[in-house]
């Protein structure tokens, strides 16, 4: 009496690898250019440090300002710190740390728009240089293909 085989076909076998092979050949590219996954991660970042410094100036009753300084070598780094005539004083820490709140941007990512984002005692973005004139019109920071919008009535910081 013969017993069936048992396993896969030649012709099965090659089908599975040419899927396994179209698969990775799309697969491969995305997961070695991660530009796009920085520049999200960047513009959630930077979107929470807005948040925080505007809460942190409401419930701290004093003005605090988010700095976005780009280097000579695209070494850039995005920081907040409080004062209250300028966008110069003592950095406000992290939210559950010690350390100073301070975001690295990406290498390869572009950013434009206002340098410095100013929140006075109530929440309510200023102008950063002549210590709390209200603003005329919203505060853009150009972030990849992305504005992020501050508001200038409320200070809440939103992707359009």
């Amino acid at each position: 009496m013969r017993h069936p085989q048992r396993g896969f076909t030649m012709v099965e076998m090659i089908v599975v690898l040419v899927v396994i092979a179209v698969m990775a050949t799309i697969a491969v590219p995305r997961l070695m250019d991660n530009r796009a996954l920085q520049e999200m991660g960047f513009q959630d970042q930077l979107h929470a440090m807005l948040r925080h410094a505007r809460k942190t100036a409401v419930s701290q009753q004093r003005s605090v300002c988010v700095n976005l300084v780009a280097g000579a070598v695209r070494q850039a780094q995005s920081t907040y710190a409080a004062s209250t005539t300028s966008c110069a004083g003592t950095a406000v820490t992290e939210p559950g740390g010690s350390d100073p709140f301070v975001i690295a941007i990406p290498a390869s990512l572009t950013f434009s728009g206002v340098t410095a984002v100013r929140f006075d005692a109530n929440g309510r973005p200023v102008n950063p240089a002549n210590g709390g004139v209200t603003l005329a019109a919203d505060q853009i920071i150009i972030v990849g293909a992305r504005a992020l919008r501050v508001s200038r009535e409320t200070g809440f910081a939103y992707w359009p």
